[in-house]
């Protein structure tokens, strides 16, 4: 309740395993307003390096399969910065919380060619994910220090509302906290699933 809105997972998944994904408009920098929910698509300074690369091999190959239209029209889109805005359309990817310790991954994925207004979003699991609980996401540095610092509510041992904490807190503290946690995550959910199955049988 005093999150608000979540998202909670249907079924068990795996490390590894597509849980959800987020998609909407894409817009770039002068069409942002204070959007709380855009996704940061694509960076100039982080990802324009690998696009020139891709254009450069192109150009030094005798078979192109780029156009020069399609090479020329990216040249002028890398020149932006891009978002996912999913306030008019969108999937229910955009109600992930933040966490300090998120249980899901963010990947882009490009449909119909390689091209900042053609992709999306794709969740993965990067640890067991089981019924009920909460998905999450590590948002950024950036967006946790500025805006969550003193607000976060993810409840992680490594929480950075537990900085505190941190010169007492120990690897080993840290990995042995999350292993019980998840044990007993693991036994509940076995019980669940072996009564449930006994009972249909």
């Amino acid at each position: 309740m005093v999150k608000g809105i979540t998202l909670r997972s249907r079924q068990y998944f795996d490390v590894g395993e597509s849980v959800t994904d987020f998609f909407g408009n894409v817009i770039h920098d002068g069409q942002m307003d204070d959007n709380n929910y855009a996704f940061e698509l694509y960076s100039e300074v982080n990802d324009r390096k690998v696009f020139e690369k891709m254009i450069r091999n192109n150009e030094s190959k005798s078979s192109r399969p780029l156009s020069e239209d399609y090479c020329k029209n990216l040249k002028e889109l890398i020149g932006h910065n891009f978002s996912i805005d999913p306030k008019q359309k969108g999937s229910i990817g955009r109600f992930i919380s933040s966490s300090c310790m998120g249980n899901l991954v963010p990947h882009v994925v490009y449909k119909n060619g390689i091209n900042p207004l053609n992709a999306e979003i794709a969740f993965t699991a990067c640890m067991p994910i089981y019924p009920q609980q909460e998905l999450s996401f590590f948002y950024s540095c950036g967006y946790i220090y500025k805006n969550l610092k003193d607000s976060c509510l993810c409840g992680e041992l490594c929480c950075i509302r537990n900085m505190h904490l941190f010169p007492y807190i120990r690897k080993d503290d840290v990995i042995k906290f999350y292993k019980k946690l998840y044990g007993r995550l693991h036994e509940e959910f076995k019980l669940r699933v072996l009564t449930k199955n006994s009972v249909n049988c």
